[in-house]
């Protein structure tokens, strides 16, 4: 399938789930090279709670660029991303790792 600039992805965390368990993490990391992918809560969470602080960690490191995050909810995950996004001044945006952009870190 060929993807347009201007399309992205759009999952429930438990189809993020199942990729993460059936694809490599390279794989996951090119899909999510060339598109924009939101990661929203599913529809079973009725209570306004959160993804778990683990699964929130490999979604980010596989490259998923929005992670939903019911922010009314001070729980493990909300604790995790307040930490995660403290790092870059509390901008709610971390940069990717080099990793999940195809870029070289190159250092001199």
């Amino acid at each position: 399938h060929t993807w347009q600039p201007t399309q992205m992805c759009s999952i429930n965390e438990r189809e993020a789930t199942r990729l993460l368990r059936e694809l490599d993490s390279e794989q996951i990391v090119s899909i999510n090279r060339t598109r924009l992918c939101r990661v929203y809560p599913h529809y079973s969470r009725y209570a306004s709670d959160n993804v778990e602080p683990e699964l929130f960690a490999n979604l980010s490191a596989s490259g998923f660029q929005m992670v939903a995050l019911n922010l009314q909810t001070p729980d493990d995950a909300f604790v995790y991303a307040s930490a995660l996004f403290s790092q870059n001044g509390g901008c709610g945006y971390l940069l990717a790792p080099p990793r999940s952009t195809g870029l070289a870190l190159h250092v001199s």
